[in-house]
C-alpha cells in the first residue's frame, strides 16, 4: 500500500472519530442492532439496572427496531467522510463522487429514494459548492428520518422519562422539530454517557396552548443542569440563506436558560450553554464572537460522566 493511500485512509479515520452526524447515526444503528437488544445487555451497557422491561422496550423500539436501525444505518452510510473536511480538501475532493460511493452501500427502503431525487436535482443544477451540497444532504437526511419516525414512532410515557432520568444529570436540548432523527441519536449518546438528554418531542405530544407549552418547557429547563443547542441547517436560518436568526422556540428556550444562568453564575459548569459543531469550524472552544446571540456558548466536545465538556 502506497504512503499516499495510507495517509488518505488515516485522514478518513480522523474524520470519522470526531463527534459528528456519522458517529451519532452509527452509534444509534449499533444500539438498535438485534444482537444488542437483549435486556441484560441494555441494562449493563446503559447502566439501567433499575429500569423495567416495558421502559426498555419503548425507548429502544424493540418492536420496530429493525426499521429504525436501518434508518440510522442508511443515514450514517450516506454522510460518511463528508463532514469535518478542511477547506483545502473540500476544493480537491468531489462531493458528488464521495456521495455516490456512499450511496452504493445503503440498504434500500421505501423512503431512501427521496434523498436520491433531491440530491440528483442539486447536482444537475451545478451551482452549489461543497458546503451547500453538504447542507442539502443534511436536510434531505433529516426529511428522510422524519418520514420513518412519523410512520413507526410513538411517544414515550412520562413515567419512562422519570425512570431513565433517575440519578442522571439532565441536559436540555434546544433543536428544530425537523431534526428528530438526529436528536434521537443524541439521546442514545447521552444515555450511554450517564446523562439524560431532555428532548421534548419524545415525551410530550402536540400542545395547542402556548401558555401550557411554555410552562412544560420551563419546568424541563429548571430541572436541567446544562443546555445544548443543536445547530443544523434546520435550526439556524442563516445556513438556509435567511437573516441569521435562529428559530423562535430555540431563541425562547435559550433566553429562559440565560435567566437561570444568571442565578447561578454565568460560567459555572453546571449551567453552561453549549452548541454542537458537527461539521467542523476549527478547534476553538467558544463560538466566534461575531455571532452575538450565541457568543457565550461553548462548543460541545463530548460527554463525560453525565456532563458536557
Amino acid at each position: 500500500m502506497s504512503a499516499i493511500v495510507k495517509l488518505k485512509e488515516r485522514k478518513m479515520e480522523e474524520i470519522s472519530e470526531k463527534l459528528n452526524r456519522y458517529v451519532l447515526f452509527q452509534l444509534a444503528a449499533n444500539v438498535l442492532n438485534a444482537d444488542h437488544l437483549d435486556e441484560l445487555y441494555l441494562k449493563k451497557e446503559f447502566l439501567l439496572e433499575n429500569v423495567d422491561s416495558n421502559v426498555l422496550n419503548s425507548v429502544f423500539f424493540r418492536e420496530q427496531a429493525n426499521e429504525i436501525r436501518k434508518m440510522f444505518q442508511n443515514s450514517a452510510t450516506l454522510i460518511k467522510n463528508l463532514e469535518n473536511r478542511p477547506d483545502d480538501e473540500k476544493r480537491n475532493f468531489s462531493f458528488r463522487s464521495l456521495y455516490n460511493e456512499n450511496l452504493r452501500n445503503v440498504e434500500h427502503d421505501s423512503f431512501i429514494g427521496s434523498v436520491q431525487v433531491e440530491m440528483q436535482h442539486s447536482f444537475e443544477d451545478g451551482k452549489f459548492n461543497y458546503d451547500q451540497l453538504l447542507n442539502r444532504l443534511i436536510r434531505s437526511i433529516a426529511s428522510y428520518q422524519n418520514r420513518i419516525i412519523g410512520k413507526y414512532l410513538f411517544l414515550f410515557s412520562t413515567d419512562s422519562s422519570v425512570r431513565l432520568r433517575s440519578n442522571r444529570p439532565q441536559i436540555f436540548l434546544s433543536y428544530a422539530y425537523l431534526d428528530r432523527g438526529l436528536s434521537l441519536a443524541l439521546f442514545y449518546y447521552f444515555l450511554r454517557n450517564k446523562a439524560f438528554l431532555y428532548v421534548d418531542w419524545m415525551w410530550r405530544g402536540a400542545v395547542g396552548n402556548g401558555r401550557q407549552l411554555k410552562c412544560d418547557l420551563n419546568r424541563a429547563l429548571c430541572r436541567s443542569n446544562q443546555l445544548l443547542f443543536l445547530q443544523t441547517p434546520n435550526s439556524e436560518l442563516k445556513i438556509q440563506g435567511g437573516n441569521g436568526c435562529i428559530r423562535q422556540w430555540c431563541a425562547w428556550e435559550i433566553g429562559n436558560f440565560y435567566a437561570k444562568g444568571d442565578c447561578f453564575g454565568e460560567f459555572q459548569n453546571h449551567c453552561r450553554k453549549f452548541i454542537t459543531n458537527f461539521s467542523g469550524n476549527g478547534g476553538n472552544s467558544m463560538v466566534p464572537s461575531n455571532n452575538i446571540f450565541l457568543s457565550t456558548f461553548f462548543i460541545m466536545n463530548k460527554v463525560e460522566n453525565g456532563i458536557i465538556v
